[in-house]
């Protein structure tokens, strides 16, 4: 493993570490079960061991309220001020296997007035570039530029309006990605970082004319490489579709479609 790979993979666990800091209680659990200890160690007597628990208990509160702040910064809340009420990713493999048709879909709600934007993260992995084409309910994308993670390119999808509070608005953009050296990753993911109030459906169309088998799969984080639930399905013989409804998604975890050819 290169170094750079070395680092965008430490990237990758630091980021799932600050996002799963949203699980407050889980972590306070483990403090004051650490502080528990310290109480206990200290009726023993055993002093030095009642002074390290304790000392280990307090850096604990402060880490999980320090990574909490940044995850509010850094996953939750990429669109803190709309909630998005249903989400579709259509993935088309074409033929040749060395480009991409992707179209997303998204219908949102403005949780306060003056929303004018939608931020929408993606990973492309090929060798070629990706062209973001607005559809509908777009006027302008600005980007892709990298997040702080470096693993992700983030857009800003301008309405070319501002909406009122409550107001909903459905949004529709395409991508053509170009991977000439066939190096793109076989998976179509989705990672809830984001205020996802309703349903997701990931779709995967491959070419008919090949032979696969896919895979759906929850991951724990990006970047695992053991899911926590996987299940082979098998793409329809005539189109090459598989498709995923997942009517409510949990925050902070990667849904995937992957798949292998033969």
């Amino acid at each position: 493993m290169t170094l750079p790979e070395r680092c965008k993979r430490l990237a990758s666990s630091v980021h799932w570490v600050l996002s799963f800091s949203y699980y407050l209680h889980w972590w306070l659990g483990a403090a004051g079960t650490v502080l528990l200890l310290a109480i206990w160690t200290l009726v023993q007597k055993h002093y030095i061991i009642a002074v390290c628990f304790g000392i280990f208990s307090v850096l604990l509160f402060v880490v999980v309220i320090y990574a909490r702040t940044k995850a509010r910064r850094w996953g939750k809340f990429l669109n803190p001020h709309l909630d998005i009420v249903k989400y579709q990713i259509v993935y088309k493999l074409n033929d040749d296997c060395k480009s991409v048709h992707l179209v997303v879909r998204a219908r949102i709600e403005a949780q306060h007035d003056a929303v004018d934007h939608y931020k929408h993260k993606f990973r492309w992995t090929g060798s070629g570039k990706a062209i973001f084409k607005p559809i509908s309910g777009i006027n302008s994308i600005e980007g892709p530029t990298p997040d702080k993670t470096a693993l992700f390119n983030v857009c800003r999808l301008d309405f070319g309006e501002s909406l009122g509070k409550g107001a909903t608005r459905d949004l529709e953009f395409h991508v053509d990605a170009e991977d000439p050296d066939c190096k793109a990753r076989p998976f179509l993911s989705k990672f809830t970082n984001d205020r996802l109030v309703g349903p997701v459906n990931l779709r995967l169309i491959l070419p008919a004319t090949r032979r696969a088998k896919a895979y759906k799969e929850i991951l724990s984080h990006v970047g695992a490489t053991n899911p926590e639930e996987h299940w082979e399905v098998s793409p329809d013989e005539f189109t090459g579709d598989v498709s995923w409804d997942i009517p409510k998604p949990k925050l902070f975890k990667v849904y995937q479609i992957s798949w292998t050819w033969g």
